[in-house]
């Protein structure tokens, strides 16, 4: 995985899904949702060589929904 786009609603930064891809640029696979091509907002992530997903974090919307707010990657790089 070379690159990740993050799609969320940037009023309250709600995370919609996401998109990978390798490093050709090619898409290798994608969370379920139509707002991939809508105007929503999104954030590009590019890994570097070494580069990989150890996990992630975020904070709940509220009490009510199942909603996730301020997610990042939390990259590690082998060295």
């Amino acid at each position: 995985m070379a690159k990740i786009l993050i799609w969320f609603q940037e009023k309250e930064n709600i995370c919609l899904g996401f998109q990978f891809f390798d490093k050709n640029d090619s898409h290798i696979f994608e969370t379920k949702g139509n707002f991939f091509t809508s105007n929503q907002a999104k954030k590009e992530i590019v890994l570097e060589e070494g580069e990989r997903i150890v996990g992630i974090r975020s904070r709940k919307h509220d009490d009510q929904r199942a909603y996730h707010c301020d997610l990042q990657f939390i990259i590690g790089k082998i060295v």
